[in-house]
């Protein structure tokens, strides 16, 4: 199976006979400086904005030694703005079972910008993340959330605090 890269949005009409934007891996539309190549279509069904994810990803700046950041399971809220916009954007794009390649070449409006993560990320850095849908399920309304809701957006400091605790975790798990 070849990788294809989409860019064309598909219409659904709901049982009340509107229509709707519908993200999906067959047919995903992603603004400028963010591009997605699907691995593997999904066969399940799509993500709505709130529900909760099931994730396998990495997430490398091109041409490092390794990922800054990988799991093989974790569960995300879609469109929480707590993870990067290139990550929430493409995200709700996929269905269920679909692997893909992320690109983000605009770090300002989809990266972690000027400021970058460091030592991690670089200022300014294009982003490739390898993310696979491993599971859905609905979840919250996003909308009724007070802007006080500690669902915000990760600073740069607590990204790298938050791997350095992973890291030291991981170095007490080999030696034990």
């Amino acid at each position: 199976f070849a990788p294809q890269a989409y860019s064309v949005a598909r219409q659904s009409v709901s049982s009340s006979g509107t229509s709707s934007r519908l993200h999906s891996s067959t047919a995903a539309s992603l603004p400028e400086g963010l591009s997605k190549t699907v691995v593997k279509p999904g066969t399940g069904t799509a993500l709505n904005f709130g529900d909760v994810a099931t994730v396998k990803y990495t997430c490398s700046v091109p041409g490092a030694a390794q990922p800054f950041a990988k799991s093989n399971s974790q569960k995300v809220i879609v469109g929480d703005g707590i993870m990067i916009r290139g990550w929430d954007t493409a995200l709700q794009t996929m269905t269920v079972g679909e692997k893909a390649t992320i690109v983000v070449t605009d770090a300002e409006r989809f990266g972690y910008g000027a400021e970058g993560i460091p030592p991690f990320v670089p200022p300014n850095s294009q982003l490739e993340m390898e993310i696979e849908l491993l599971g859905a399920e609905d979840g919250a309304d996003l909308s009724s959330l007070a802007t006080s809701d500690p669902l915000k957006p990760r600073t740069p400091d607590a990204i790298a605090a938050a791997y350095k605790t992973r890291q030291q975790q991981a170095m007490i798990d080999e030696a034990t």
